[in-house]
């Protein structure tokens, strides 16, 4: 795993550069793993094509970090299914991700874990 930093970390690193700027400085970071921990805020599934020219779904859950009370958005593939489904909101969760995304709006992981 990548060194720790908190979403609020990542999301500073960012400040003052412009959109372009901020994609080279946060380009190092992207597919590190990190670990989060939070009060779910949303969950949502979507429908993509995979690159099997098949359709798959993919779970949205959005959390409140708990170091920072930022938001953080995960993305499950559909092995988690049974796990999302129970989530409610407000409840407390901590995952490993991947760090798919770095923007003033906080932070994106890809290929989630509950653990």
């Amino acid at each position: 795993m990548a060194e720790q930093k908190s979403t609020t970390d990542l999301v500073n690193m960012l400040e003052g550069f412009t959109k372009i700027q901020s994609k080279e400085i946060a380009s190092k970071y992207l597919g590190n793993s990190i670990r989060v921990s939070g009060a779910v805020y949303e969950i949502d599934d979507r429908r993509v094509l995979s690159r099997f020219f098949t359709f798959k779904t993919v779970y949205s859950v959005c959390i409140s970090s708990s170091i920072d009370n930022r938001l953080v958005f995960l993305s499950f593939s559909e092995k988690w299914e049974n796990r999302i489904n129970i989530l409610r909101k407000g409840d407390k969760i901590s995952v490993i991700g991947k760090i798919s995304d770095i923007s003033s709006n906080g932070v994106s992981l890809r290929d989630c874990r509950i653990i």
